[in-house]
């Protein structure tokens, strides 16, 4: 499985241990190897089907080509806003990474330690007062929050090491794991 980076791959190999997981540098570089591959194989007209490139949402991307043999992957919500792993262009239109995908008591558990123990100044008052409001809901939509607390969400992942940090931090149980595996059934 080829991923977008390094906090993809530290996510991933929590979930999936039977998998050889490559992080790459960005969406450009997992698309640009999937056109390879996917060149290659469609002139023997071959299905490589023990590789996945794993990309997530970016409306402001350019939508993709998707070829006949469907080994690009992208993480997606759909219209009723379940989280989902696509293999076409469908349900393009909301920003998804694969925080949206975690289980959300680890994933808010991450996120307090990471900030507890940053060497960087955080707003720890905001990160104490998360909590999961809606156990049915996936990543940072568990928490209920609002549009002024969505930004100082995603102005704490900026945080220089956080990103990494909380994915590090990350501890899902076999319940979780077993639910994202579902999530990303291949």
């Amino acid at each position: 499985m080829l991923c977008e980076g390094i906090t993809d791959y530290i996510y991933l190999s929590k979930h999936f241990d039977q998998y050889k997981i490559i992080p790459l540098r960005g969406r450009d570089e997992v698309v640009r190897l999937y056109k390879i591959f996917s060149d290659y194989y469609f002139r023997f007209d071959k299905k490589p089907s023990n590789i996945i490139f794993l990309i997530d949402t970016d409306p402001e991307s350019e939508r993709l080509e998707v070829n006949k043999f469907k080994n690009l992957r992208r993480i997606s919500r759909d219209s009723s806003g379940t989280m989902k792993v696509v293999e076409n262009n469908d349900n393009y239109s909301e920003k998804c990474a694969i925080e949206d995908t975690l289980c959300p008591h680890p994933f808010l558990a991450a996120i307090k330690k990471a900030a507890a123990d940053s060497q960087q100044p955080v707003d720890t008052n905001f990160i104490d007062s998360l909590a999961v409001k809606y156990s049915d809901q996936l990543g940072p939509r568990a928490f209920g929050i609002d549009e002024v607390e969505k930004q100082k969400l995603k102005s704490f992942f900026k945080t220089e090491g956080i990103k990494k940090a909380v994915a590090e931090s990350y501890e899902p149980s076999a319940e979780d794991i077993a639910a994202f595996k579902q999530l990303f059934s291949f």
